[in-house]
C-alpha cells in the first residue's frame, strides 16, 4: 500500500492513501490531501503516482512543488520536482511527511523449481 504519514518528532498523527494518477496537496477543499494549516498554499504540490514503464506492478512516485508560496522541501532543500520512493521524507510547508511504501504485498518472490535426479 501506497501512503503519506503526516508526522511530527516521528510521531505519526495521520496518514493519507495515495491513488495511481494525481494527488493534489494544498489548502482548499479541492484537493485529495487537504491541510488545514496556513503554512501550506492552496494548491501546493502534487504526487503522481504511475506504473513504472519496465516493471508495471512497481510504482514511480514524483513530488512537484505547485509554485507554493513556501516551498516543499526534500533533504532540507526546495525542489520544484523530485522522485519519491519508500522512507523518503520531506516538508509542505511547515509539515512533515514520510513516504510509506510496501512493495511485498505486489511482488512475488522469483522460485526455480529443478527436476529430482537420480544418481
Amino acid at each position: 500500500m501506497l501512503k503519506l504519514l503526516l508526522t511530527n518528532n516521528n510521531a505519526v498523527i495521520h496518514e493519507y492513501p495515495l491513488k495511481d494518477g494525481i494527488n493534489h496537496i494544498g489548502r482548499s477543499a479541492n484537493n485529495e490531501i487537504r491541510l488545514a494549516d496556513m503554512s501550506v498554499s492552496a494548491k501546493h504540490a502534487e504526487i503522481t503516482v504511475t506504473p513504472n514503464q519496465y516493471l508495471s506492478f512497481i510504482k514511480d512516485i514524483l513530488l512537484v512543488d505547485l509554485q507554493s508560496t513556501n516551498g516543499t522541501l526534500k533533504n532540507g532543500n526546495k525542489i520544484k520536482k523530485c522522485r519519491l520512493s519508500h522512507g523518503d521524507q520531506f516538508q509542505i510547508g511547515s509539515l512533515s511527511f514520510t513516504l510509506e511504501y510496501d512493495q511485498q504485498g505486489d511482488t512475488e518472490s522469483t522460485r526455480i523449481y529443478l527436476p529430482d535426479t537420480q544418481l
